[in-house]
């Protein structure tokens, strides 16, 4: 064996029970919001390809879309702000 080689075993090290261990993902579960997060993507992604059809068409045309963009809307901002007051309350009280 080279010296290099031997140099290079030694300094790799791993340490047990620090920031080098993996993280464990919890299992998915109703209760603890799983679900919700799945949801919210899914709203979130489907607003970018609605709101430009809402935007490129005319409201008479099409007032069912209007409406549930404006729905839409609405309840992604509210379970935005919701979980950003619940991330933020949560920091706060850690501190």
């Amino acid at each position: 064996m080279n010296k290099s080689a031997s140099c290079r075993d030694v300094l790799v090290a791993v340490y047990k029970g620090t920031v080098n261990d993996p993280t464990s993902f919890p299992t998915s579960s109703r209760v603890h919001g799983s679900h919700h997060w799945s949801f919210e993507r899914l709203l979130s992604a489907s607003l970018t390809p609605h709101t430009g059809t809402a935007f490129t068409t005319s409201p008479s045309v099409h007032p069912v879309l209007d409406g549930i963009l404006g729905v839409s809307l609405v309840v992604h901002s509210h379970t935005n702000a919701v979980d950003s007051n619940r991330s933020w309350h949560g920091l706060y009280e850690r501190m």
